[in-house]
């Protein structure tokens, strides 16, 4: 029996090289440079790439701090930290709360990395402003007490606002959300606006906090729901409105 043709036929396209990579200036002919001077490892850099390294380097924008690896995570420091003879000789670990820890090698002495950079005194904390432990770098650090280092956190919250929470009630069929709580506490009181259990609601009530941050002057180690409310004139239109009648309007 004869075999049959088939009634279709094969014909060969070459692949289109795509816009981006014509346009980055990379040959697909040529193979892959590998540079470690290339900001990207493994592709070639494009000319504005190339063009915007030349103005770091003429303006002296490039970043001012080094990178130490330990425990295969980045540690940023200054670059006198970095080649301080104590620093540089000594081995770091990573403690409780990601905090670097610093061993002398001759007398096998631990110490604080945070309190050696600022050298903190006896019942003194250093605190991370950006709340990231591994970021040692001065501009990052500031002297601290007790209660400002708490106040610089993030606590996960269903809400999704810092110092709300949901107020529930029983019933019959189980616990109900009734209302939206701001609230913050200062000068030995706990100061706290209740709100409806609604989208308006919820806004106002991290308002709420916000406000009763900037009243105790606590803007500067508490994290505010809206940052904007730090600046005037919008600190003052804040701290002159009243909620509670906004609240009853509503």
């Amino acid at each position: 029996m004869k075999s049959k043709k088939p009634k279709y036929k094969i014909r060969k396209v070459v692949p289109a090289v795509s816009l981006q990579k014509l346009n980055a200036g990379i040959d697909m002919k040529k193979p892959r440079t590998y540079s470690f001077t290339n900001k990207i490892y493994g592709k070639q850099r494009t000319p504005l790439q190339r063009a915007a390294g030349q103005v770091q380097k003429r303006c002296g924008t490039r970043p001012k701090y080094k990178i130490r690896m330990v425990a295969r995570r980045k540690v940023y420091l200054d670059t006198d930290i970095f080649y301080d003879p104590k620093i540089k000789n000594a081995t770091m670990m990573i403690g409780a709360g990601q905090l670097i820890i610093c061993r002398n090698n001759k007398t096998k002495k631990h110490f604080s990395l945070t309190r050696y950079i600022m050298k903190a005194k006896k019942g003194e904390l250093v605190d991370h402003r950006n709340r990231k432990p591994l970021d040692n770098r001065r501009s990052n650090l500031r002297i601290a007490t007790v209660r400002e280092n708490n106040l610089n956190r993030i606590l996960k919250n269903k809400t999704g606002y810092i110092g709300v929470h949901l107020n529930t009630h029983k019933t019959k069929k189980g616990r109900l959300p009734s209302c939206y709580c701001g609230h913050h506490r200062y000068g030995g009181k706990q100061h706290f606006l209740c709100t409806p259990y609604t989208r308006k609601g919820l806004k106002l009530a991290a308002l709420a906090r916000d406000k009763f941050v900037i009243e105790a002057g606590d803007e500067e180690f508490a994290p505010l729901n809206f940052p904007i409310f730090k600046n005037e004139p919008f600190k003052t239109i804040l701290l002159k409105s009243d909620l509670k009648e906004y609240k009853k309007s509503r």
